[in-house]
C-alpha cells in the first residue's frame, strides 16, 4: 500500500464561518481594517458605530476596542495550517480534519477564529514553499506549518528540508504574519530512511526564527490501531487527538494573541 496517495482538493476554510479568538492588537486589526473587503466587518466587530470618535479619536477606538478574545469579543483571527494529507484529513470528510476540529474546540471555548485548511496529499516542504504565496494572499494572521512527513518517506536530504522550511518561515515572518511549526517523527515516515535526528531539522528552524514548535503532530496517535486508518493517516478518533494537541499548544505560546 503506497503511504502517499492522491488527494487534489483545494485550500478552503476548515469550518463554516468565522468562530472565535483574543485580542489581535492595533497593529493586526489595523492592517486587516485596510482590506475594503472587511472594513465593514471591522467596524462592527470593533464597536466604532457604537463607541464613535471620541475621547482618543479613532486611534484609541481601535486599540481599545481590537481584542477577539474568550472575554473580549472581536474580529476573527485568521489562521491557515499548511500541510500534508493529515492535515487535508485524507479520507475523511473536510469537517472531521483537525484544522476544523481545531476551529471547533476553539470556538465552543469563546474565540472568534476562522482556520483554513490548506492541506494537500503527497506535498513535500518544497511543494509548501512552491504554494505558500496562495496562502499568504489570504490574508492570514498565523500559519502553521504542518509538513515534512512525505519528505522523509522518501528521503529527501535533511539539509533541503530545513532549508525549504527555513524559507517558509522566513517569508511569512517579514510579512509579519506569525507562525507556528509542527514537528515530524513517525518511524515508518523517517527513520526507515535511515535519519539519525530527522526532529533536530524543525528544532533548529524554530530556534532560528524565535517561534513555537510542536515537537510531533502524531505523538498518542502512531501505534494505536483505534487511531489510524492506515500505516500513515488518522481516522477521526485520531485527527481529533491532533486537533486537542494543537488547540492547547496555540493558546499555551499566544499565537492566537498576536499583535
Amino acid at each position: 500500500m503506497p503511504l502517499t496517495m492522491p488527494d487534489h482538493r483545494p485550500p478552503c476554510p476548515a469550518g463554516a464561518g468565522p468562530t472565535s479568538g483574543p485580542p489581535i492588537g492595533f497593529l493586526r486589526l489595523a492592517a486587516r481594517l485596510t482590506g475594503a473587503g472587511r472594513l465593514r466587518a471591522g467596524l462592527l466587530g470593533c464597536g466604532l458605530l457604537r463607541c464613535g470618535l471620541i475621547g482618543f479619536g479613532l486611534l484609541a477606538t481601535l486599540g481599545g476596542c481590537g481584542a477577539s478574545g474568550p472575554d473580549e469579543p472581536g474580529g476573527p483571527v485568521r489562521l491557515a495550517v499548511l500541510g500534508d494529507s493529515i492535515t487535508a484529513g485524507f479520507g475523511l470528510p473536510r469537517d472531521q480534519a483537525f484544522p476544523a476540529r481545531v476551529q471547533h474546540q476553539l470556538t465552543a471555548q469563546g474565540w472568534i477564529i476562522e482556520v483554513v485548511n490548506a492541506g494537500r496529499s503527497g506535498d513535500t516542504m518544497a511543494d509548501g514553499l512552491t504554494r505558500l504565496q496562495r496562502v499568504i494572499d489570504g490574508a492570514p494572521d498565523v500559519v502553521v506549518v504542518a509538513l515534512g512527513g512525505n519528505d522523509g518517506m522518501r528521503g529527501r536530504p535533511p539539509a533541503d528540508i530545513e532549508d525549504d522550511l527555513d524559507r517558509i518561515v522566513t517569508r511569512l515572518t517579514e510579512r509579519g504574519i506569525d507562525v507556528g511549526i509542527v514537528g515530524v517523527n513517525h518511524p515508518a515516515l523517517v527513520r526507515r530512511n535511515g535519519y539519525d535526528d530527522f526532529p533536530g531539522l524543525f528544532r533548529r528552524v524554530a530556534e532560528r526564527h524565535g517561534v513555537p514548535l510542536l515537537d510531533d503532530m502524531l505523538h498518542g496517535v502512531v501505534g494505536d490501531p483505534s487511531a489510524m486508518r492506515d500505516l500513515v493517516h488518522p481516522n477521526a478518533v485520531g485527527q481529533q487527538r491532533i486537533a486537542d494537541r494543537v488547540a492547547r499548544w496555540l493558546l499555551e505560546h499566544d499565537l492566537l494573541r498576536a499583535d
